[in-house]
């Protein structure tokens, strides 16, 4: 071995031997403590004092199937178009008795979804005008539940109308009354806005806060206004000149359901989306209760694109309608539901 390669063979020798070392005295080295995490914050979804996501929770407890009106017990027309529309018989010679109940049963499907879009653009046309307009100007609910009263010229539909719109008079003073009195009260101030504040902008959107603030306070006190007429007895007939008092309210939901969204601070589209939504809703439960389609099929229609496209066109197109231009765009069914009564067998009310 020459002296240049003997030189070489100790630099990596001494290389290898200070590799090693240098192993050894990470080894012994005691390791950092990791950075402390950072401090965790409420996220805004757990604020429930800020007005959005207070009508949101408004809004979840509006849609809620839970909300005990009395809606299972109808079916807003849906039995007696069925049993309009029954499938007609197939010929014995060309069908098998295997196919004839899966054509029915196809039939009734397809007339289900037939008389949920003419009874959505009914319920737009027809009623939606007065859940806005009560929405707009909850002091009149007294008068457009007359309105209503005498725009509604099915017997059987008048009767659910009332039963529900009772139901939800009961419901705001057993159960709403309370929250949106705390609300007012001082439960939904969150302490952002203190009223000292000098920009213009700041002061502008705390008057915005307290004028819709001041609206919603009267919707509640027309609605409570309303429910002790609903409790008080007709006066009785008399033929003196002296004025009688006002008879008893009819109780009709739509408008109803208009002033009690405005109390809840639900906005005008949203109070309209949700009013058509829980029509929908109600037509599906009764369609799965009368075996027309099943609960997973029903909550497929509920979720799908179509039913919401459907939803949102009907409030776009009905939006600008007043109470003076509503009317049925199909009365045939509402011919249709009044033959209720005359049906041979039912389960239910409507």
């Amino acid at each position: 071995m020459t002296p240049d390669q003997h030189h070489q063979r100790a630099l990596h020798d001494e290389i290898a031997d200070l590799e090693l070392r240098l192993r050894h005295a990470r080894s012994l080295v005691t390791p950092p403590p990791p950075p402390p995490p950072p401090p965790l914050s409420a996220p805004p979804l757990l604020n429930p004092s800020t007005p959005t996501h207070s009508s949101l929770h408004a809004l979840l407890l509006l849609a809620d199937s839970a909300l005990p009106l009395g809606s299972f017990a109808f079916s807003s027309g849906l039995e007696s178009y069925l049993a309009h529309h029954k499938s007609p018989p197939a010929p014995s010679s060309t069908s098998s008795s295997a196919s004839t109940p899966v054509n029915a049963a196809a039939h009734q499907l397809a007339a289900f979804h037939t008389y949920l879009h003419l009874s959505l653009a009914n319920l737009g046309s027809a009623a939606l005008p007065y859940v806005l307009a009560a929405h707009r100007n909850p002091g009149s609910v007294g008068e457009l539940d007359d309105e209503f009263d005498a725009t509604v010229a099915c017997a059987v539909a008048r009767r659910a109308s009332v039963s529900q719109g009772r139901a939800l008079v009961g419901v705001w003073e057993k159960a709403f009354v309370g929250a949106v009195g705390g609300r007012a009260n001082g439960g939904g101030s969150n302490g952002v806005h203190d009223g000292d504040g000098d920009d213009s902008s700041t002061g502008t959107g705390v008057e915005a806060e307290r004028n819709e603030q001041a609206q919603h306070a009267a919707a509640a006190t027309a609605l409570s206004a309303f429910a002790r007429l609903l409790k008080r007895p007709n006066p009785p007939t008399s033929t003196s000149l002296v004025p009688s008092p006002s008879p008893t309210p009819h109780a009709h939901l739509p408008p109803l359901f208009g002033a009690l969204a405005r109390a809840l601070a639900l906005s005008a589209p949203d109070t309209a989306y949700v009013f058509l939504l829980s029509h929908a809703k109600a037509l599906l439960s009764a369609g799965v209760r009368a075996s027309v389609l099943g609960p997973y099929q029903a909550q497929a229609v509920l979720a799908s694109a179509a039913l919401q496209r459907e939803i949102g066109a009907v409030a776009a197109r009905e939006w600008h309608r007043g109470v003076a231009d509503a009317g049925l765009r199909s009365p045939l069914a509402d011919v249709w539901g009044g033959r209720h009564e005359l049906l041979y067998s039912r389960i239910f009310n409507s």
